[in-house]
Order: C-alpha cells, then sequence, then structure tokens
C-alpha cells in the first residue's frame, strides 16, 4: 500500500475533536462568534461527525482487502503490547486527573495540564484500538462494516472527552478571572425588566379584564380630566349601593367631573357609604364629600363620626378622619374622641393610633395611652408595645424603663414581631437590650435573643461585633448560625472577620463565614470583596483559594445587583 491507513482513519478525528473542544469553548465562553447560535453549533458538529466517517469509509474502500498491510510489525505481530499501551494511557490520564483534585493543586492544571494530557492519551488509545480493530478486519468477510461497528465507541469516547475537557477549560477560565462572572450566578442578578413597576406604569395600566363596559367608560372620563357632564344620568344611576364595586368606584370618581349639585350627589355618597359592601366603595364615596361645600359635609358629619368604629376598615376611617379634620374644631375633637375609644380594640387599635399621629397630629394621646399601659401586665401592654414605632423619635423615650418587660414580649425574633419593632425603633436603647440577652439571658431563651440581633439594624455597630465574636464560639449550633447572620448584617466593620472564617480549615468556622457573607448587603464592601476576589483567582489558585473566590463572587453578585 502506497498511504498509511491508520493515519488517515485517524487524522479527520484529531481534525474534528480539536474543531468540537473550539467550538464548545467559545460557546461557553461567549464570545462574539456565531457559535453563540446552538443550531449553528449543533450543525457544525453534525456535519463534522458526517465528514469524518465518510473519510474513514472512502479510506477503507482505498485500502481494500491490504486494509492491515501498513499497520506497523509490532501490532501484526501481537496485539499485547498495543492494548497494554491504551491501559497505560488511562492509567495516565486519570492519576492526572486524580492529582487536579487535590486542595493545593494551582490551577493552571485544571486548565492546561489535564486538557494536553487528556488530549494525548485519548489519541493513544484510539490508535493503539484501532490498530488491533484493523488488524481484526483484515480476517473477516465484512471489513468496512466491522471496522464501523467496532470504531463507534472509540469514536463517541472521542466526543465525550471533547465535551469534559471543553467544559474543563471553561471552568478553569472563569475562575481564574475575577472580573467574569460565572454562569451559575448569573441568575441571581435582578434584571431591570423584572423590577417593580412605578407608580406610572400602574397608571398606564388598562383597567383588568373584569371591569364592565360602564366602568371602563366612567374611568376614561376620570382620566381625561375634562368635563363629563354629558354622562352626568349614567353616574347618578350608578350612585347605587346594589352597583358592581368597579361601576360604583369609577362613578364616584367621574362625580368630579360632572356638574351635579350636592342636593343630589351628596345623599348618594352617604348612602354609599352607609350600605355598600366594598370598602373601596366606602372610602372612595366619602373622599368625593370633599367636592362639595363645607356646609353640606357638615350636614352629615355626625353620619362621618359614626363610621369611626371598630367595624371599618383601615381606608375608610382615614377618608373619615381626613373629611373631619378640615370641618373644624368640633368635628376635629369627635373624631379624636372615637378614635381615642379604639385604642383599645382588638383589630383597629394599631389602626387608630396611626391615624391620630399622622393625620390629627395627636401623637400626645398616643403617648399618654402607651405610657399608662406598658406598666401593666394585661393585654394592653402588647398594644402599647406595638404602639412605639408610631410615637415621634423624642417620644419614646418613655418606654426605656420598661425596656426589660418589652424585651420579655418577643415571641419569635423575627422582624414582625411587635416587641421587636418597638426595640428596633427605641435606637441604641433597644439594641443594647438585646444584646444583654445574647451575652447573658435573663428574659428570654439565647438562642431566640440572638435570632432578634440577626434582626436588628447592626451595620458598623462595634459593640455588636463584640458580642457576635464571642457568640460564634457558642456550643449551641442555632446561636451560632444566628450570630453568623448578625456578623454579616454588620457589613464593612466584620469584613475582615468574615473573610477569616472563609479561609478557617475548621468546618464549623467555614459554615460561620458563609452564613455571614450571605447575609453581607452592605455596598461599602464591594470595592475590598473585588480585592479579595482577585487575590484569590488567577491560574496560580488553588481550590482553596477558588472556594473563597466563589462565595466572595456570590456576595458581589448580589450586593451589586441591589445598589
Amino acid at each position: 500500500m502506497k498511504f498509511k491507513v491508520l493515519r488517515s482513519i485517524l487524522i479527520p478525528w484529531i481534525l474534528f475533536f480539536i474543531v468540537s473542544v473550539a467550538i464548545l469553548v467559545m460557546a461557553s465562553l461567549k464570545l462574539p462568534l456565531r457559535f453563540q447560535d446552538s443550531y449553528f453549533r449543533l450543525a457544525v458538529l453534525y456535519v463534522g461527525g458526517f465528514l469524518c466517517l465518510f473519510a474513514n469509509v472512502s479510506t477503507m474502500n482505498k485500502a481494500g482487502i491490504w486494509i492491515a498491510e501498513s499497520l506497523p510489525c509490532s501490532v501484526r505481530n501481537s496485539s499485547f503490547g498495543w492494548f497494554m499501551r491504551a491501559i497505560m494511557a488511562v492509567i495516565i490520564a486519570f492519576a492526572f486527573y486524580l492529582t487536579g483534585q487535590a486542595s493545593w493543586m494551582p490551577l493552571y492544571w485544571q486548565g492546561f495540564v489535564i486538557p494536553f494530557v487528556f488530549t494525548v492519551s485519548i489519541f493513544v488509545i484510539v490508535r493503539s484500538l484501532m490498530g488491533i480493530v484493523i488488524k481484526t478486519a483484515a480476517n473477516v468477510s465484512f471489513i468496512r462494516l466491522f471496522i464501523v461497528v467496532m470504531s463507534m465507541p472509540l469514536l463517541f469516547g472521542v466526543g465525550a472527552t471533547a465535551l469534559f475537557l471543553s467544559q474543563n477549560i471553561v471552568t478553569s477560565y472563569e475562575a481564574s478571572q475575577p472580573d467574569v462572572v460565572p454562569k451559575y450566578l448569573e441568575a441571581t442578578a435582578v434584571p431591570v425588566s423584572e423590577s417593580e413597576p412605578t407608580e406610572e406604569d400602574e397608571q398606564e395600566m388598562e383597567a383588568p379584564p373584569g371591569v364592565s363596559r360602564r366602568a371602563k367608560q366612567f374611568q376614561a372620563a376620570v382620566e381625561k380630566n375634562q368635563s363629563c357632564a354629558d354622562i352626568n344620568k349614567e353616574v347618578r344611576v350608578a350612585l347605587e349601593p346594589k352597583a358592581s364595586e368597579d361601576i360604583a368606584y369609577w362613578a364616584v370618581r367621574a362625580v368630579k367631573c360632572t356638574d351635579m349639585k350636592s342636593a343630589i350627589v351628596m345623599p348618594r355618597l352617604v348612602e354609599l357609604m352607609m350600605k355598600h359592601k366594598s370598602a373601596k366603595v366606602k372610602a372612595a364615596a366619602i373622599q368625593m364629600m370633599s367636592k362639595f361645600n363645607r356646609e353640606s359635609i357638615k350636614q352629615v358629619s355626625y353620619v362621618l363620626v359614626k363610621h369611626i368604629n371598630e367595624e371599618e376598615p383601615k381606608e375608610v376611617l382615614e377618608a373619615v378622619t381626613t373629611i373631619l379634620s378640615k370641618l373644624g374644631s368640633e368635628e376635629r375633637a369627635s373624631a379624636t374622641k372615637r378614635l381615642k375609644y379604639l385604642l383599645d380594640s382588638q383589630d383597629n387599635s394599631l389602626i387608630a393610633a396611626e391615624i391620630l399621629v399622622e393625620q390629627l397630629d395627636r401623637a400626645d394621646v398616643v403617648k399618654a395611652y402607651v405610657s399608662e399601659h406598658l406598666s401593666r401586665a394585661s393585654e394592653a401592654r402588647s398594644r402599647a408595645v406595638a404602639m412605639i414605632c408610631l410615637l415621634p423619635e423624642e417620644d419614646r423615650d418613655l418606654a426605656t424603663p420598661f425596656i426589660s418587660d418589652i424585651t420579655a414580649a418577643i415571641k419569635q425574633g423575627q422582624t414582625k414581631d411587635p416587641a421587636m419593632k418597638a426595640l428596633a425603633c427605641m435606637g441604641p436603647a433597644g439594641l443594647q437590650a438585646i444584646r444583654n440577652e445574647v451575652q447573658n439571658p435573663q428574659r428570654m431563651q439565647r438562642p431566640l435573643a440572638a435570632q432578634a440581633l440577626a434582626e436588628m439594624d447592626l451595620k458598623n455597630d462595634v459593640e455588636s461585633l463584640k458580642t457576635v465574636e464571642a457568640c460564634l464560639k457558642d456550643k449551641n449550633e442555632e446561636v451560632r448560625k444566628w450570630c453568623s447572620h448578625s456578623m454579616g448584617k454588620i457589613g464593612r466593620l466584620a469584613l475582615p472577620h468574615i473573610l477569616d472564617l472563609l479561609k478557617s480549615k475548621d468546618p464549623e468556622e467555614l459554615q460561620e463565614g458563609h452564613l455571614a457573607l450571605e447575609s453581607l448587603n452592605d455596598p461599602d464592601t464591594i470595592d475590598e470583596l473585588r480585592r479579595v476576589r482577585a487575590e484569590n483567582s488567577g491560574w496560580m489558585a488553588n481550590r482553596k483559594n477558588l472556594q473563597v473566590a466563589s462565595a466572595v463572587s456570590t456576595a458581589l453578585v448580589r450586593i451589586e445587583s441591589k445598589k
């Protein structure tokens, strides 16, 4: 024979292997090439594989029955040496792979050494085994079919190795580049397009599908912000308690652009306020009364006052109070008196307190209630505790003498807990009370105190850092977990301690470092985190360095997405 059959069979697969690895690597790294198109990549791989098979069949056709003539004498005389060569290549490749798994091994081993060794090994294996296959084929009747069937597992091995090496190269490259965000972290970023809609966006949205045609007509008239006297009759008819919520609500809103007199509209608004089932419609009807003159509203003020009761929802109480506060001192006093009674309500006490403070500017009434009931071990004390945050900051000091009782009232250790909110609103005094409970529990269990501390505002608090450092050595796993979260919430001040934990060889300290990093949300730490990530990246970084860099990258993506 004038040509080497084995070489002619292997050359197309060598080229196919190199091209496949290149395509897969470039596609995974998202280089600005056409390989980004997944269909194009698949087409290249399928076409490449087909061309390789076609080239091999052509080689076998050309060689004919003398296909084994060009094989080296070593394989024609005995296949054992070639088989052992393939086994040795497998062992060497596996040994290099295992060596690369050592925690002290630098990254370049994964990115360069292993791909090089595997590339050499896979073709030593394929060449050795294909030589044996060709030798055996020379002694069978169906040479071409035999070689194609027997070589398929080897050729699949070439493809699998190309896939493994490309992934290995991509992973190593991403880990070596501190500014490259790995694909598994991209999902944690918050896309701008998925952010919460603004008020302007909501106003531009169309009416919900369930809104009736009549309601849409009223809504369109309201949004034009022009006179709509032509629909006076339709609006007047829709102002009745049996109308659906959407029709009644937009009919009330449309009153503003009509020219109907108060003598016609006011009785209908009062009827809606008293009889309609929807709180939204009731509140809108009350608010619309402000369109008419003061005397018209005063005539129904006694009805408005009666609607300040514990059965009414927040929006109705706010609407009534707003109207009454504009009528005069007498109506304002009546509203204050009714709301004061509601401070003892099971459901509406906080709503009443909020309206007194924010709408009527009567924080003194709420302050007196809180001061009176904090000293009493009753259900009223729980309501008083919940009202502390509603008081102006200068008035919250009145709760300081009762801070021990407020601390004991904590049930869940979460921000929604009224006692937790009260302590947070009390500033340094509330924070100190929680720190004391973590250091020396008196009124609550230490795990609960540690959880409560993690929910407080701890940013750059030196004393909290000292407390957290001490409780990280606690025997209780739950205490250590919450103190780890507290360290993260302290932010930039605690970052050196967090990094020390991440580099620790102790599994418990390592876990504490990861928990702390999960809670880190301080934008002031971004520059330092980038520096740490860069120090622990690069081709000389080992597995331990890469774990630190990966954890820091996760934190950076989260913090930067919220910045």
